[in-house]
């Protein structure tokens, strides 16, 4: 690989880590597509059954430990994330998503949750308003074992290089504990962020989210597997469902 673009992807590897801590985005840009800046009115969500609560005034928080032992320093941080969905929805591609504010540490910006056909996905912009990712994180009637392939952004491609999501069912309705607290009825998926740099798509990144219903996100455990040893645990520390 050329080592233009193996700074690229490793620069774009690194940056995903904050899309698992809540996607830092500049607030004044909205990520969507041509018709994203029409916002409707709030709407209620479904707290019970889903795994993704939408109404408005849910928030959670969590804490992130950021690791690379091989870097140089070697890089050992945590972040403070607190994601509130604001009761609105916003029209991307014909798909209504519901918005919540995100913050982390002193960083504000965006993130905008879709739930369809018994598919769960966010979507954010990343390293510029150029880049806007999409990740299918959850199929809801999959059995253990079902995978499913997605594409990143709407063109399949990352500045030019073409990248999906392989997802799949790892484990469903299992028990976790995380920061003392047992959550039940928990599913378990991986997600594989695949780039294609001419030899056909290989994975770069590792991705396991738990997802507990009718509360939402409670892990994502983020590994890079090339040009990067970087980890980040994400879990979640507080929430309340309204």
């Amino acid at each position: 690989m050329p080592i233009f673009m193996i700074k690229k992807v490793t620069l774009f590897l690194y940056a995903l880590m904050f899309v698992a801590l809540g996607c830092k985005l500049d607030k004044s840009v909205s990520p969507g597509g041509a018709d994203s800046l029409k916002t409707t009115g709030g709407t209620s969500g479904n707290t019970v059954d889903s795994y993704q609560p939408a109404t408005k005034g849910t928030y959670w928080k969590y804490s992130a430990t950021i690791m690379n032992t091989q870097a140089q320093p070697p890089v050992n941080m945590t972040e403070l994330q607190t994601t509130t969905m604001t009761g609105a929805t916003i029209t991307i591609n014909n798909k209504v998503y519901y918005t919540a504010n995100s913050v982390v540490d002193t960083m504000k910006g965006y993130v905008y949750f879709y739930h369809g056909n018994n598919t769960y996905s966010y979507r954010s912009n990343l390293i510029s308003p150029d880049v806007v990712v999409e990740y299918v994180y959850l199929k809801d009637n999959a059995a253990v074992g079902v995978t499913w392939t997605s594409p990143i952004t709407d063109s399949g491609k990352i500045n030019g290089t073409p990248a999906q999501i392989v997802g799949s069912i790892i484990e469903k309705d299992i028990s976790i504990t995380l920061a003392g607290k047992t959550f039940t009825n928990v599913t378990h998926t991986q997600l594989l962020l695949q780039y294609d740099t001419g030899t056909g798509f290989s994975t770069f990144q590792n991705m396991d989210y738990y997802i507990a219903k009718g509360i939402g996100i409670i892990r994502i455990y983020t590994k890079n597997i090339q040009f990067s040893t970087t980890t980040s645990n994400n879990i979640i520390t507080d929430y309340t469902v309204k």
